[in-house]
């Protein structure tokens, strides 16, 4: 049964296919912003409806830099998370490396334009808020293999 909320049993091909994506997103990112991102940690460490989650932890002043996945939206939506999702939480993190949470005095938003900018112009990806996965795929998926 699939179980493991850290992807430790996901298949190696579909967390080769989310590195590599991840990684393609990241160089893209650079080549376009002319500079390079700070370290960027791919975890698979959710769980529930949320298909990935872009993290900033500060700790004794020094910023690191985390995006989530879900595995079993990965093995379900492989598609969809790998073309959507992986740019979708990646542009978060690049937004937070380059604008903050501030820009010209005004708070910058989770999905607000320097993240559309991010997603429409590096990415060349439709500048979605929220994943629109099945709940019934999941489930299914989910008994067909207890």
């Amino acid at each position: 049964m699939y179980k493991a909320k850290d992807g430790s049993d996901l298949p190696d091909i579909f967390r080769v296919w989310a590195e590599e994506k991840f990684n393609a997103c990241v160089k893209k990112a650079e080549e376009y912003l002319k500079k390079e991102l700070k370290p960027i940690k791919l975890l698979f460490g959710i769980s529930g409806n949320h298909a990935g989650i872009a993290k900033t932890i500060r700790k004794n002043g020094i910023e690191t830099y985390e995006v989530h996945l879900n595995s079993l939206h990965l093995l379900v939506e492989a598609k969809d998370m790998l073309e959507d999702t992986i740019p979708h939480e990646v542009a978060h993190i690049i937004v937070m490396q380059n604008w903050g949470s501030y820009c010209n005095n005004r708070r910058v938003m989770p999905h607000g334009q320097e993240w559309k900018f991010v997603m429409s112009n590096i990415f060349k990806v439709a500048p979605k808020r929220c994943h629109s996965y099945s709940k019934m795929k999941i489930e299914t998926f989910k008994r067909s293999i207890q």
